[in-house]
C-alpha cells in the first residue's frame, strides 16, 4: 500500500534562496531511490521560510530505507544549516480504511 509523508521544513529567512536549492536537490536523490512514486513541494504564500514536502512512497520501510540512509543523511547535512528547527515527519495512507496501532 502506497503511503505519503508529509515534511514540515521551516528555513532561516537569510537562507531561503539555498532552501529552493536544497529542497530539489534532495528530491533528485530520492527519486532513484527503491520504493519511490513521486513528490511535490509546496511553499507557503504567507510565509515563504515554511515548506511543506509530500512524497508518495510503496512503504514505510522503503521511505525508512531512504532516510536511513548515507546519501540522505550527508545531503541533509548541507539542508540543516538552513533550518531555523528539525523537520517534522509525518506518515498518511493513501485512501483505503484506517490503519490502527
Amino acid at each position: 500500500m502506497a503511503i505519503n509523508i508529509l515534511i514540515t521544513r521551516r528555513f532561516k529567512e537569510k537562507y531561503i534562496h539555498e532552501a529552493h536549492y536544497h529542497n530539489v536537490e534532495i528530491r533528485a536523490l530520492a527519486t532513484v531511490q527503491p520504493g519511490y512514486i513521486s513528490g511535490t513541494t509546496m511553499i507557503n504564500l504567507d510565509d515563504p521560510c515554511e515548506m511543506i514536502i509530500i512524497s508518495t512512497w510503496e512503504s514505510k520501510e522503503e521511505w525508512e530505507n531512504w532516510y536511513r540512509s548515507d546519501v540522505r543523511k550527508d545531503y541533509y547535512k548541507k539542508l540543516r544549516i538552513a533550518l531555523e528547527a528539525g523537520e517534522k515527519i509525518s506518515f498518511f495512507t493513501v485512501g483505503g480504511k484506517t490503519l490502527r496501532p
